[in-house]
């Protein structure tokens, strides 16, 4: 059995719709924030996440599979160099998780 990543998504990919589509075996687990991350729109029009003490980022915790973390690396043009992936932890009401983040 295939193991599941737990994602952070903070901008697009919160819509349960949107990661239907672009990810089918994707879970939504629950609301989580990313501390000392600002939101941000790039120069490039685009979502981002920029490490700012004391600034929080909202978003949502997904379980994705490995089929859904290549879609997502499409998608969010990891080989392009549009996104890097990182690990990172959030915190949700039952503690810290460790998740991707683009």
């Amino acid at each position: 059995m295939p193991v599941s990543t737990q994602y952070f998504a903070y901008g697009s990919n919160m819509d349960v719709e949107q990661m239907a589509h672009r990810c089918p075996d994707a879970k939504k687990i629950s609301v989580a924030t990313l501390v000392d991350y600002r939101f941000a729109i790039n120069d490039r029009g685009v979502a981002t996440v920029i490490p700012t003490p004391g600034v929080n980022t909202e978003g949502v915790l997904w379980s994705i599979s490995p089929t859904d973390k290549v879609a997502l690396d499409r998608y969010e043009g990891v080989k392009s160099g549009l996104y890097d992936c990182e690990d990172v932890q959030v915190t949700t009401a039952t503690g810290l998780e460790l998740a991707l983040v683009y």
